[in-house]
């Protein structure tokens, strides 16, 4: 009863304000209809259809519909639709992504539409990036937030003898102490068993893992960036801020501990590093936080290493819904109401539950679900996470383009390229984008 109450408070509240919004005045439509476009796992998903069904059963004004999508090449495929005209009204994405739609003024202004109670809830790194856009509108409304963190394999570091690292010097050493373990398989019953130590065990497949990985090198170049002090994007000047020593010596870390087959650069079971986890082929990688229910090894976590003596940084990852425009008032004002309703502290919390990830709210923060969620095991990843140290790109063009480099310079880092000559070769690529 008390969520009936709530949803129909929030429902009241969004017939009542969607005309005029946060801001600029929308005169209100009797109805409307808008479409969201999702690719997401199956728990992710049944979450959203069951949320798109109960908000269209709550009240007859607004219905929404909502389409899976392949993965495969989905970014691309929303951004032809889109500007074709026959693209969703809403997807659930980074604040970078609608970046690239602003200039096209192809996405609405959500603070003209949502309510100001709902806007000043966003949490401060998530609002910080919501308007980091060049107008300094907002034009994406963070509902979750996550990161990466370390995830590390208890029985690995044991049988090296080595602490749990905390900044990238100390997971370079602890690469090498678990490069020096021997692992191997026996199958007792139907279950393969692993096995380590530091000896030769005889075994004929016995072999070394490597002691660390990426998910995502985007991310660890962007970290150990902002940890060093060093810019990565003046936006007036329209110039890449990275060409560093400290940057330099950065990738000459990652080069290294590829050249000697302590880091592994590439998953080799699949797109993740959490199947060459399970595998024993490394013993510590920096994922995401939503990658934790996919790991069936022993697992413990550990917030991101820093850079010693630097400045304490993580990334944040805030995935909020973006609305594109396509001057129909009645289909922003329905996409507008259904932000409204998913934002409730009881639908975020369930979202929070479904993708594995912390609320970018604060009306959500002292939900009972929400904090009751937190306490499970299914959340124990979460705990890794520090908000109060994260940050984010502005949501500028530019930063898709500063993305790619920074992946291509770790690439290149790994395949044995100098530091300094991979940031030369990412300056040079974002400029040729530009």
């Amino acid at each position: 009863m008390k969520k009936l109450v709530t949803v129909l408070l929030v429902l009241a509240m969004v017939f009542g304000l969607t005309a005029c919004g946060g801001g600029k005045k929308h005169e209100a439509v009797d109805h409307g209809e808008a479409t969201i476009w999702y690719t997401y796992t199956k728990d992710q998903e049944a979450y959203l259809l069951k949320a798109v069904e109960d908000f269209n059963a709550s009240q007859d004004k607004f219905k929404i519909t909502a389409t899976s999508q392949s993965n495969s090449g989905f970014a691309t495929s929303v951004y032809q639709a889109v500007m074709a005209g026959n693209g969703p009204d809403m997807i659930i994405d980074y604040a970078s992504t609608a970046a690239t739609y602003v200039e096209d003024n192809k996405v609405i202004a959500l603070d003209e539409y949502l309510s100001k109670d709902l806007q000043n809830s966003i949490t401060g790194q998530a609002k910080e990036e919501a308007l980091s856009f060049e107008d300094g509108k907002m034009h994406v409304f963070p509902i979750v937030f996550s990161g990466p963190v370390l995830f590390y394999n208890p029985e690995l570091i044991n049988a090296a003898g080595i602490a749990v690292p905390t900044n990238w010097d100390e997971v370079y050493e602890a690469s090498k102490a678990i490069h020096d373990l021997f692992v191997w398989t026996t199958t007792e019953g139907d279950q393969l068993v692993y096995h380590v130590s530091k000896e030769d065990p005889g075994v004929d497949g016995a072999r070394h893992p490597y002691g660390f990985a990426v998910d995502s090198p985007t991310d660890v170049l962007q970290s150990m960036i902002m940890q060093n002090g060093v810019g990565i994007w003046d936006n007036a000047k329209k110039e890449c801020l990275f060409a560093d020593e400290k940057v330099y010596a950065a990738l000459d870390w990652y080069k290294k501990g590829n050249q000697e087959n302590l880091f592994l650069s590439n998953p080799s079971l699949s797109s993740y590093f959490s199947d060459d986890y399970n595998a024993y082929n490394i013993g510590m990688y920096v994922g995401s936080v939503a990658g934790s229910p996919y790991l069936k090894a022993p697992w413990e976590v550990a917030p991101m290493p820093q850079t010693a003596g630097g400045k304490e940084w993580t990334p944040a990852w805030n995935r909020g819904v973006m609305v594109f425009n396509y001057d129909d008032e009645a289909r922003a004002q329905a996409a507008a109401a259904f932000i409204e309703y998913f934002a409730t502290p009881e639908v975020n919390a369930g979202w929070c539950e479904a993708c594995v990830y912390m609320t970018a709210l604060s009306s959500t923060e002292n939900n009972a679900a929400y904090k009751a969620f937190l306490n499970t095991d299914k959340a124990r990843a979460l705990s890794a996470l520090r908000p109060e140290s994260a940050g984010s790109f502005i949501a500028v063009p530019a930063i898709q383009y500063v993305r790619d480099a920074f992946k291509k310079a770790m690439s290149e880092a790994a395949s044995g390229i100098s530091g300094e000559q991979a940031i030369k070769n990412a300056i040079e690529y974002v400029n040729d984008q530009l």
